[in-house]
């Protein structure tokens, strides 16, 4: 996948998703390197914004498990943005979330090809669940 810095960005039109919910991380990242979005349109429907995208009136910032035939990824590489996610599990099922948690490791989460987890660069970060059992 391409990638680009998010100076690359400036002066850009784009289309904002409303909706979100990191909308206030990226407007910080771009403010504190002094770049200004040109918002063309804001929206709360990621349909809607893909298919403005598609149609060529802007560029819109999205996660990348979104896809569009009609649309071009291109990797920030210096967003910096993550995200931690936690999941909760039914005390009952303490066996199975063991199951869970073996298979979750055992797996490249970030890597688009059959790759096995020593070969891959981002692990996935497993939540400790010891307080949840």
């Amino acid at each position: 996948m391409p990638t680009l810095n998010l100076s690359d960005l400036r002066g850009e039109p784009f289309i904002v998703r409303a909706r979100c919910d990191r909308y206030h991380d990226v407007s910080d990242a771009l403010e504190s390197r002094g770049i200004m979005l040109n918002v063309m349109y804001k929206t709360d429907q990621d349909d809607r914004a893909l298919a403005l995208v598609a149609a060529g009136v802007g560029l819109a910032l999205f996660p990348a498990h979104f896809e569009m035939p009609a649309v071009k990824k291109v990797a920030v590489s210096d967003l910096g943005l993550s995200r931690s996610i936690g999941l909760l599990w039914l005390r009952e099922r303490e066996n199975d979330l063991k199951e869970f948690i073996k298979f979750a490791e055992s797996h490249c989460w970030t890597a688009r090809s059959s790759q096995a987890v020593g070969q891959c660069s981002d692990k996935i970060a497993c939540v400790h669940m010891s307080g949840l059992l």
